[in-house]
């Protein structure tokens, strides 16, 4: 058997053969129990690195469906003792503040994300001593970042007219709602640096041990919210619970993998090298792009209710939007795991894997996310009132919208995973962000009209005219490349 290249045949190896044959194969459960074993495979061929990649995607994906599945009870909890114990109004400002964490978050400028791609490519090609360095130069920037957003907070803080923000009204004192966006940003900003020991992580294909301490992370946060609720506490408080027990959580694991699993990974001024740091930024400010572009998506979602429909309003899209999390939370659990896999696979060059991986994963991420909104839309009114109270209803339009996005959300992030994974990111810039754009537009005119339900059918729209054509012609031009480098490849060895 041959796979037909450009304009010639040309054979290729036995064991890449065998994954192009049984791209639609499907192997019976015992045979995926090796995928969890401890024992790792032979790497010296191209089927045992194949097979590698399974495991620890496999052995990552368990880890991660623990730690999500506690992350969704905690979610689930968090909501409903935080809605109980506010109100709609107090819990509405409540979501709107805490939900900026996701705007500064990509104040890390696409760092965490660029370092994954440099680490994972550094891995393929087995050079630690690039890892090192990648590693300190990354932490020292975003330390460097971190300190920046904090001072510069603390510098404007005193300016900022909190009540027309977050339309406080008698809700909310202006220095409550101000103590909580210093916890916000505190904790957001410390993350930053902190946070490249889940980058490095992911890059090796350990997530197993990043699911560990999102599960302690998890725990920790109902653990404190329920102290907090107990107390009668204020938005402080509660903010202290939701948002530093994750960061705690990220510390202990800085602190455990730098001093006991790789400790020659560890930050150091020495390792630091200025020449990596355009190297770093420059992959970094295009994943900041992107980052952009999903802002513009999503995270402005409460920010526009709660300026055009008000805090009640942003509750009910909260509660509801939490729940239809859900369907894109399950496939979440082993696609960013790929990401790193497709990396290492095309840094040796392995592109008939990435193919088959890439296929298969768009499929299942979409089946599993169309039966779990199924699900959800068929059950959600008794959800809702063992959730929050039978006094919360979310409209069918609302719910019915919410489903469609977690489908399509939930399929574009497989595709999402291997265009990074691939390096392909200043291709997905302009078409991402006239996406982002066009949603938001599309929001406020959608939202104004319909309400909150015209938030979520302003994403489905925006994404199926915006973006679903444009992927198509990137990934099938993307994939002839790949394979046919990995065909000059084999050609030249």
């Amino acid at each position: 058997m041959s796979e037909q290249i450009s304009s010639g045949e040309i054979r290729v190896g036995e064991s890449v053969r065998d994954l192009a044959t049984s791209a639609r194969s499907r192997l019976p459960l015992r045979e995926y129990m090796c995928y969890i074993s401890t024992k790792p495979f032979d790497i010296t061929t191209a089927t045992g690195r194949a097979q590698e990649r399974h495991r620890r995607a496999m052995r990552a994906t368990l880890g991660s469906t623990a730690a999500k599945a506690t992350s969704v009870l905690a979610v689930l909890l968090s909501v409903s003792l935080t809605f109980r114990t506010l109100g709609p109004s107090r819990y509405g400002i409540f979501v709107t503040i805490t939900s900026l964490s996701a705007f500064l978050s990509f104040t890390d400028f696409g760092i965490g994300n660029g370092l994954l791609n440099l680490i994972a490519d550094a891995n393929g090609r087995e050079d630690r001593q690039r890892a090192s360095e990648c590693v300190s130069t990354a932490f020292f920037v975003l330390l460097g970042l971190a300190i920046v957003v904090i001072v510069g907070f603390i510098a404007v803080r005193q300016f900022v007219p909190w009540g027309k923000v977050f339309k406080l009204g008698s809700f909310v004192s202006t220095s409550e709602a101000a103590s909580t966006t210093a916890v916000l940003v505190i904790c957001t900003a410390l993350s930053l640096p902190l946070g490249i020991v889940q980058r490095i992580q992911l890059a090796y294909q350990e997530g197993l041990r990043n699911s560990v301490w999102q599960i302690a992370g998890s725990v920790l946060t109902v653990v404190l919210l329920v102290i907090a609720v107990k107390l009668q506490a204020g938005l402080v408080w509660l903010s202290v619970a939701l948002l530093g027990a994750p960061m705690v959580a990220t510390a202990a694991n800085y602190l455990w993998h730098f001093t006991r699993v790789r400790p020659w990974l560890l930050p150091s001024p020495t390792r630091f090298q200025l020449g990596l740091v355009g190297t770093i930024l420059g992959g970094g400010l295009q994943f900041f792009a992107l980052q952009i572009a999903c802002l513009l998506m999503s995270a402005g979602d409460n920010m526009i209710a709660v300026q055009l429909l008000g805090p009640a309003a942003v509750a009910s899209y909260a509660v509801s939007q939490r729940l239809f999390l859900l369907p894109s939370m399950l496939p979440g659990m082993w696609q960013q795991q790929l990401w790193p896999a497709y990396a290492e696979a095309l840094a040796r060059k392995d592109a008939l894997w990435v193919r088959r991986t890439l296929v298969r994963s768009v499929e299942i991420s979409g089946g599993i996310a169309a039966s779990v909104s199924f699900l959800l839309l068929i059950s959600q009114n008794r959800l809702f009132a063992l959730w929050v109270g039978p006094s919360f209803h979310s409209s069918v339009s609302l719910s019915i919208g919410l489903a469609a996005w977690a489908i399509l959300s939930t399929m574009g992030s497989a595709v999402a995973m291997y265009l990074n994974g691939s390096n392909a990111i200043a291709v997905q810039i302009v078409p991402a962000i006239v996406l982002g754009a066009t949603a938001v537009l599309l929001k406020l005119f959608f939202c104004s009209r319909f309400g909150p339900a015209g938030i979520a059918w302003a994403s489905v729209v925006a994404y199926l005219l915006a973006s679903v054509p444009i992927q198509l012609v990137i990934i099938r031009r993307l994939l002839r490349s790949q394979i046919a480098e990995a065909s000059n490849a084999y050609v030249s060895t």
